[in-house]
């Protein structure tokens, strides 16, 4: 694994396999409670459409497939954290009822959650043009050794992956964001989600501050990978969602290390990873100063050329501003 000296340390490539020992136990031990769970039981268990960053995801997906077509007849769609299905269900239904979709298109949607269904790990469906496949007692945080222990490999092929309200309820959300990046088909795939916790450990987790810390933390981060997104505020919410869109096959870059794990009874896991905080003070690393009161729950912040192919699909009139005149 590469590093880049930081003074008298490193800032390493984040690899969510180098997650320390605790880390790893946490996120067993939650996931063995999740598991055996025979229904979604959340507040909110799923919904027909998540309108992330205000995105119209069905609109999206269908004209991606129209834009690819006849070049590509295969196409991937995920939902992680899928609740009762909702979401893959209402997506199948808008691809099958779309006249203007070729007939000869093959298109997998995969939907993943923690709860077993029916005492079940898989159930497999066809519904005209979709291939439905509804993984349960699957765990997220683990999502390539899941998959490849159930003998499927969607690395470098999803087209379109969404996840609402999930990763905000991992122990690692970061390290499985890592993971979810890689399974985006390079150049094109599109990630959707909400976003999460991030601490690192000479922070004082107090609930009163744990949203705008995680945002003041979170934010440098993307800039600094020079990941290809875009963030959206949803004060009522109290969240900020976001889209990634994977521009070729490297890796997401995020340079952060792990030190342990955390209790904290203001998060669904009651734990959280906290990572090693280095001094970056005349550091090599460009980390930009990001203010996390700058959002307006009116306005969409990120990469122009992103923005700009993303907006047909907004379902409102928001505007924009590069996220990189406030760094």
């Amino acid at each position: 694994m590469n590093a880049t000296n930081i003074n008298s340390g490193t800032v390493t490539a984040l690899n969510w396999q180098d997650r320390p020992t605790e880390v790893q136990e946490k996120i067993d031990e939650k996931f063995g409670e999740l598991a055996c769970q025979l229904d979604s039981s959340w507040h909110v268990n799923g919904s027909d459409h998540y309108h992330l960053c205000r995105i119209d995801e069905h609109a999206w997906f269908t004209t991606f497939i129209k834009n690819r077509y006849p070049k590509r007849k295969d196409f991937y769609a995920m939902d992680i954290g899928a609740g009762n299905f909702f979401l893959a269900k209402a997506l199948a239904e808008t691809i099958n009822q779309d006249s203007d979709l070729p007939e000869d298109i093959s298109v997998t949607i995969v939907s993943l959650r923690g709860e077993s269904i029916q005492g079940e790990k898989c159930v497999q469906t066809q519904e005209g043009k979709c291939l439905m496949l509804y993984f349960g007692a699957f765990k997220v945080e683990n999502l390539f050794e899941e998959f490849k222990n159930r003998n499927f490999d969607f690395e470098n092929k999803v087209d379109l992956i969404l996840s609402s309200w999930t990763f905000r309820h991992l122990i690692d959300p970061m390290g499985t964001l890592i993971q979810t990046y890689s399974l985006l088909r390079p150049e094109t795939g599109l990630l959707l989600m909400d976003d999460f916790f991030l601490f690192y450990e000479n922070q004082t987790l107090d609930q009163n501050t744990l949203r705008e810390m995680s945002q003041k933390n979170m934010i440098p981060l993307l800039l600094d990978s020079k990941v290809t997104f875009m963030i959206k505020e949803n004060c009522l919410l109290q969240s900020i969602q976001m889209a990634f869109k994977r521009k070729n096959f490297d890796p997401l870059h995020i340079a952060l290390d792990y030190k342990t794990v955390l209790h904290c009874r203001d998060i669904y896991s009651k734990h959280v990873t906290v990572f090693k905080a280095d001094d970056t003070q005349n550091s090599p690393i460009h980390i930009p100063k990001f203010d996390p009161g700058l959002f307006k729950d009116e306005v969409i912040y990120g990469n122009q050329n992103l923005h700009k192919e993303l907006q047909p699909f907004l379902e409102d009139f928001i505007k924009f501003y590069p996220l990189d005149k406030i760094s």
